[in-house]
């Protein structure tokens, strides 16, 4: 009879065949999330026992795929929070349209509704062609819908609603029916994407801006410490963190950073000189 739960020392045994076979690493994860979609994956798959999965997972590239996509659900859309992308016009322009090089790190990408809402807000400001961004996103298949750029219309039309420059957004954007297609073609080939884990990225790599949002939320304690540590260190001193708005940076990791904006969650590297 196929399983339909599993109890938190078997997640712990799946997690860890799956950072052995895939090099991904959700032991940090908030374990009622990771059990929760764990329920969700075992209701479109077929497996007896949790040695059987195991075996899968390190037999079979199309299982490991299915868990991740599973454990890293989308939680963003094309302009979501409009007042965002407001404040980060104005933070573009205000503070990177004098620099040579602007250099961008989107380091979980899952979907590409994001990267996109940037890509065209970069374009809008004329800043594309100074602009790199480099996207860590976990597998082949997430990889392949965000070249695809396709996404549902209905949500990015009520976001668009609250936007002073719909008219300039809307040149990057092809509506057929329900669905819009991001035109890709016009952002002049200046990102990279990688199927990774973010943590692989070039230690001496450093960046102006980096988007994180939606997903300390997944973690426990020690993933959030882990993960902003691994963000500081790529972050340029007075560079710029982005979360989602319900997100917060607390306790000793306040030392990296300072809050700017408290409603869209944005944070300034602080320039801390060493003696």
């Amino acid at each position: 009879m196929p399983i339909s739960k599993i109890t938190y020392d078997e997640q712990l045994f799946i997690l860890t065949k799956l950072l052995e076979a895939g090099g991904h690493d959700f032991r940090n994860f908030m374990p009622e999330l990771v059990a929760h979609r764990f329920e969700i994956l075992l209701q479109q798959i077929n497996v007896d026992s949790v040695d059987e999965l195991c075996q899968e997972i390190e037999t079979d590239e199309n299982i490991r795929e299915k868990i991740i996509d599973t454990l890293y659900i989308s939680s963003t859309e094309l302009f979501r929070n409009p007042s965002l992308w407001k404040e980060l016009s104005i933070l573009l322009i205000k503070k990177f349209s004098d620099l040579e090089h602007i250099d961008i790190w989107i380091p979980r990408c899952i979907s590409g509704e994001e990267l996109y809402s940037l890509q065209i807000i970069l374009g809008v400001l004329n800043l594309t062609h100074k602009t790199k961004l480099i996207i860590n996103t976990p597998t082949k298949r997430h990889k392949q819908k965000i070249l695809n750029a396709e996404y549902k219309a209905t949500q990015l039309e009520i976001n668009l609603r609250e936007t002073e420059d719909k008219e300039y957004l809307e040149r990057y954007l092809n509506y057929d029916d329900n669905k819009v297609q991001v035109a890709t073609d016009l952002f002049e080939n200046n990102f990279d994407i990688s199927i990774s884990h973010y943590n692989t990225i070039d230690a001496d790599k450093k960046f102006d801006l980096i988007l994180f949002r939606n997903r300390l939320l997944e973690l426990n304690q020690t993933g959030c410490n882990e993960t902003l540590e691994t963000i500081s260190t790529h972050l340029k001193p007075n560079g710029y963190l982005i979360l989602g708005h319900k997100e917060r940076i607390t306790g000793n990791m306040l030392k990296n950073f300072k809050l700017i904006s408290k409603s869209n969650a944005i944070y300034k590297k602080k320039n801390i000189k060493t003696k």
